[in-house]
């Protein structure tokens, strides 16, 4: 990693708690941590998240929800919680969802293979989950604010009587007879992202769930041609694209995705393969140091030895015009470790570039 190490040999590194010590960070609560936001004043839940991400419009009182397209028997039991990881075009099941009559608004979004999101309009209390996150268990009965509640436990009944006679279902062994809610969030406004920091700022990701966190709080959202959540993906076009986005923005936050993916697979090769990748475009980066501060980290750990998320603290590096050297020369956990930075908080790092 020739251009990571020669970022962190150029400014002052340290290791950090992307949400706190010991505490376990999803995509959602790092990348707002990172931002400055807290977590215990501002955190929606993942459903409303999710849902914006989808493009889907939230309100002030709504419930949002992560959907999963499943397969159920006709007790409600599930059998397969992905339908099969069912992909293609489902607009006709989406449309039909959205037909379903349970006495109050609210709008479903097929989104990417079998998953989905859910807002049900106006329910003013968070209600539980109907997911059971399990094979071979029925779907749990929503509880909570008692029309809500209701509301959702109707959508669950009508949606098997709705689906069951889907015509792409016949053909199916695992039939997409369900959707089932989890993630549940009930929608709030936050300050802005420039309210808070008074910096015009813009994300470049392809992560439904990062672009959630963008419009959340405000940030505007660019897209690059050819960036995807794939080891494919556009590196180049991304690095290129935020420097040039520095004309315009104060800040921009680039997320990569695909080391997070080959972690979850248990992939070490792919993982190191994926490093080298974005290690060969960190040049474009380097390059624009005078005349920008760069912070290199990670919104959370995926070791491969896990295939999940951890609470290691990730490292970080901040390098630019005006940020002194602290003799650290390699980017890695050890080495950022003795460096200048020490030891922060994700949701210090925000202040702390404002600093530089």
């Amino acid at each position: 990693t020739p251009n990571f190490d020669s970022i962190a040999s150029l400014g002052v590194n340290g290791i950090m708690d992307v949400v706190g010590e010991g505490i376990v960070p999803n995509s959602d609560t790092g990348h707002l941590s990172l931002l400055g936001y807290d977590l215990k004043k501002h955190y929606p839940g993942r459903g409303p998240l999710e849902a914006l991400g989808a493009e889907m419009s939230l309100n002030e009182g709504d419930i949002a929800f992560r959907a999963n397209i499943a397969t159920v028997e006709s007790d409600l039991t599930v059998v397969d919680r992905r339908a099969g990881r069912i992909k293609g075009d489902l607009s006709e099941l989406e449309d039909l969802v959205n037909s379903i009559d349970i006495g109050m608004d609210f709008e479903f979004k097929h989104t990417v293979d079998h998953r989905g999101a859910f807002i049900l309009r106006g329910a003013g209390k968070i209600v539980s989950d109907t997911d059971p996150h399990k094979e071979n268990t029925k779907i749990l009965k929503a509880k909570g604010q008692k029309k809500a509640a209701g509301a959702i436990n109707l959508f669950t009944k009508k949606c098997y009587e709705v689906l069951g006679k889907l015509p792409m279902n016949r053909e199916r062994d695992l039939p997409a007879n369900m959707i089932l809610l989890r993630g549940a969030g009930l929608y709030k406004k936050v300050p802005s992202f420039y309210e808070m920091h008074k910096l015009k700022g813009a994300v470049i990701a392809t992560v439904a769930l990062v672009k959630g966190v963008a419009h959340f709080t405000g940030l505007d959202i660019i897209e690059v041609e050819g960036a995807n959540g794939t080891e494919d993906t556009n590196i180049h076009g991304k690095f290129k694209t935020a420097i040039d986005a520095l004309e315009n923005y104060d800040f921009v936050l680039v997320n990569v995705k695909a080391t997070d993916n080959f972690g979850h697979d248990g992939n070490f090769e792919g993982k190191v393969r994926m490093i080298q990748k974005i290690d060969a475009q960190l040049g474009i980066l380097e390059n624009a140091l005078d005349d920008c501060v760069l912070a290199v980290t990670a919104d959370h750990s995926t070791p491969v030895e896990e295939e999940s998320h951890s609470a290691d603290p990730v490292p970080i590096c901040i390098a630019g015009n005006g940020v002194k050297s602290d003799g650290v020369q390699k980017y890695s956990e050890y080495d950022c470790a003795k460096g200048g930075l020490k030891r922060i908080n994700g949701i210090d790092l925000m202040k702390i570039l404002k600093k530089y």
